[in-house]
């Protein structure tokens, strides 16, 4: 049932396009060298009605060379965008098909990137028969996942040869939308052009107005005058105001000539009313009433839909639309075949002048007849109904939550959640808890912490309220999982909580995973014994159930633990196997994590006491592929992690300026997602480059970053760590006092360390006995100190 009518004046209404000589040379010449294989990122913005979408139209037409591919996306203004909206039509060109959409194809993507890799694979392939002039309309309103795709293509479009065209309107966007920061590393990452849009100037105010009318010198530059002061240069505004002065004869032929009345003085706002109302009595009252029901439906019409949602005949509703078209409300895309509004401005103009009720009840009906098909869009339904004031939106939009999140978009799982989050008693006390579990899992992502604390925490009370122990204990790891990197004291306590919900649910899975969460916290307690036992217990239970995903975690993290009790050996064979398992489930992030600890068992800054498994180019050649993974798949704290180890390995090796570069991405990053846990680690490993690079003043101001982090997380491996740091500096500075002052705190037997941290404290105190000339204790303590490593020879030559 495709209804779609054909203007039978597209030309007339066709827009001028002048005082724009100078963008379009750029867009030519950028399409030049895209057809060279050599493509661009250009941004063009400006306000409503300047003309980007003229601007766009008049190049492509005037593009034939090389007969390039066009691919078209745009956005419009909804208060929940679906993720990925702006490259939806984009992406059923690219795929043939709609069901990208669908859940159902979302799936078996791995991750984000890799739905990313495939898009740009797509297009790639695409490129290879012929070029490619993408645009992308009105990004303003984007989401955030359809501009880390547009962030994703454009860092690579160099290469590709690709023209990407996007417009926005730079008088709307704000702080705290997606666009705004989103800006920036467009233009800093993708070297994208931009092209900002001017008000036009009388003289081309002036060419608009001779190629429409013919009057006398002294009637243009008059109305020339009453433009420019009244539209301010706008070229919507001013094609908008010269059609509603034909209309009301105030501008009217004279035979071959056109005359000006005498007296022309209306404001804007109230110029672009009477136009649309006057535009609006040329409508018979089906028509009018079709108009009235597409504002409801959006900027853009479904004629199908507008069909089963008035009620008329589809001859009646064709007819409307043809009215509507004539009357340049609307325009019929025929490279889209779509009607559309004509512009927004006079969507909205309509759709705020339809009656409250009325509209509401209109919502209603139409939210009911998407609902009806599987493959609507949920957030569709779920705008509808809460337009609409039904309680059915809550459902809706906790359904567009769960299809945000398979296709891994926290910012629009945040955005479809946070209405029904606020009353949450619209949903029954089931949903509630999942909402809450998937909106802190959004908010965590993000790196919001407060937030997603407290969503941890509702889901937790409504879990208990709901007598659900699978739900409790979930929530229960969540905040154990949240808390690692801030409070290990609050850490333990969720974990023995879920420990004990675990054990009286018989779930071995998740008693797996609960395990290798107390080893996490025992890991931090420096205490490697205890870590060593529940990371095994955790993998006896995997390899029981052959569970594969746990099988790579509870290998990554055994081998942790070996490495912080200074058995590299043992470390990286237990590294190694959790890579092999991670590979076959293509867990990127898992994958990231493993490469980095493998870059830890070489000797490293931190670990050149214990004897090394793999050569430190290994380890720098692991730490580089762990970056790299972490930034595929925008992994913020696993590339904080990465540089962490990097940092070790790299000024191991002497590599000093990159060590000091990676620090200071390190403490940035850190600090922008708010780990604490990497923020204290990087400022250790900043500490010891310091140490090497004989500037005990700069190593001190780290450790002391370090020491007090530490507190902050109750660690005692990070204390420890900070101790021996600063003790070290100390005594390069001469000054042994403070030196003997902290590490006295531990009252550590060189005999008796088993960790990397206190092995670094039996060196403070080796040094501190060498600084005070006292080489026999500095004998005997490194003697035992030697004894303590793992696989270290015990004997002292002669």
């Amino acid at each position: 049932m495709a209804i779609m009518p054909v203007s039978r004046d597209r030309e007339r209404h066709s827009p001028y396009l002048v005082g724009r000589d100078h963008e379009q040379r750029v867009l030519k010449s950028l399409s030049v060298r895209a057809s060279s294989g050599q493509g661009s990122l250009v941004l063009i913005g400006g306000e409503a009605g300047i003309g980007k979408t003229t601007l766009v139209e008049r190049f492509i037409d005037e593009t034939v060379s090389d007969e390039p591919t066009r691919l078209t996306g745009c956005c419009y203004d909804v208060a929940s965008t679906p993720p990925y909206a702006l490259w939806r039509n984009v992406l059923d060109s690219l795929f043939e098909t709609t069901d990208w959409f669908d859940p159902t194809f979302a799936t078996p993507i791995a991750d984000q990137a890799a739905f990313f890799r495939l898009i740009r694979s797509r297009l790639e392939e695409i490129a290879e028969t012929s070029p490619i002039i993408l645009v992308l309309e009105d990004a303003h309103w984007a989401d955030q996942e359809s501009l880390d795709l547009l962030r994703f293509i454009g860092q690579r479009v160099r290469d590709m040869p690709l023209l990407i065209i996007v417009t926005y309107r730079n008088d709307e966007i704000r702080p705290g939308q997606p666009f705004y920061d989103a800006l920036l590393p467009l233009v800093r990452e993708c070297g994208a052009e931009r092209i900002d849009l001017r008000h036009l100037k009388d003289p081309d105010i002036g060419k608009i107005v001779e190629a429409r009318y013919a009057l006398d010198d002294a009637d243009q530059a008059r109305l020339v005058g009453i433009l420019s002061r009244r539209t301010g240069g706008n070229p919507l505004f001013i094609i908008e105001i010269l059609r509603s002065m034909e209309l009301a004869d105030l501008l009217r032929p004279n035979g071959e000539s056109w005359l000006l009345a005498d007296h022309v003085g209306t404001d804007i706002p109230l110029l672009v009313r009477q136009l649309i109302e006057r535009r609006l009595q040329l409508l018979d009252p089906d028509a009018r009433e079709i108009l009235n029901l597409a504002s409801v439906l959006g900027f853009e019409l479904e004629p199908n839909l507008l069909v089963s949602a008035s009620g008329k005949p589809e001859d009646v509703v064709s007819a409307g639309l043809q009215q509507a078209i004539d009357a340049t409300l609307l325009e019929q895309q025929l490279s889209r075949q779509q009607i559309c509004f004509r512009h927004a401005l006079i969507h909205e103009a309509l759709y705020a002048h339809t009656p409250i009720l009325w509209r509401q009840s209109q919502h209603r009906k139409i939210g009911e007849i998407l609902a009806e098909s599987p493959e609507t869009d949920p957030s569709r339904i779920a705008e509808h109904f809460r337009l609409a004031g039904d309680p059915r939106a809550a459902f809706w939009s906790l359904e567009s939550a769960r299809h945000a999140r398979r296709l891994f978009a926290p910012h629009a799982v945040i955005q479809h959640l946070e209405p029904v989050l606020r009353l949450p008693e619209m949903l029954p006390i089931e949903n509630r808890i999942e909402a809450a579990g998937l909106r802190g899992w959004a908010y965590e992502m993000t790196g919001s912490f407060e937030q997603a604390n407290d969503d941890y925490h509702a889901e937790l009370t409504w879990a208990l309220e709901a007598e659900d122990h699978h739900a409790r204990r979930d929530a229960l790891v969540r905040l154990a999982e949240l808390w690692t990197y801030r409070d290990y004291q609050r850490v333990v306590e969720y974990v023995e909580q879920a420990l004990q919900v675990t054990e009286d649910i018989n779930d071995l899975s998740l008693l797996a995973q609960t395990h290798n969460r107390f080893g996490t916290w025992y890991i931090s307690q420096d205490d490697p014994e205890r870590a060593r036992a529940h990371h095994q217990r955790a993998l006896e239970i995997c390899q029981q159930t052959d569970d594969q995903a746990g099988l790579a975690q509870s290998h990554d993290l055994l081998g942790l633990a070996l490495s912080l009790s200074g058995d590299l050996t043992r470390a990286v064979h237990q590294h190694q196997n959790a890579q092999e398992h991670l590979d076959t489930i293509g867990d990127r992030q898992g994958l990231s994590n493993c490469l980095a600890n493998i870059a830890h068992v070489g000797p490293t800054l931190l670990a050149d006491i214990a004897v090394p498994a793999l050569s430190l180019d290994r380890c720098i050649e692991a730490g580089e592929q762990a970056l790299h993974v972490a930034k595929e798949i925008d992994y913020r704290s696993g590339l904080v992690y990465a540089r962490v180890r990097l940092i070790a390995c790299l000024g191991a090796s002497g590599e000093y300026q990159r060590a000091l570069n990676a620090v200071d991405q390190s403490i940035a990053e850190a600090s922008s997602v708010g780990n604490q846990q990497l923020l204290s680690a990087t400022h250790a490993m900043a500490g010891l480059l310091w140490l090497e690079l004989l500037d005990p003043e700069r190593a001190q101001a780290h450790a002391e970053e370090v020491r007090q982090s530490a507190e902050q997380l109750g660690s005692t491996f990070r204390i420890r760590m900070g101790n021996a740091i600063f003790a070290l500096s100390a005594i390069a500075r001469g000054d042994f006092s403070s030196a003997e002052s902290v590490l006295q705190q531990d009252d550590l037997d060189a005999s008796t360390a088993e960790t990397l941290a206190q092995y670094l404290l039996c060196r403070a105190l080796i040094e501190l006995d060498l600084a005070r000339g006292d080489a026999r204790s500095a004998l005997d303590r490194t003697d035992l100190l030697i004894g303590s490593i793992p696989g270290a020879s015990r004997d002292r030559p002669a």
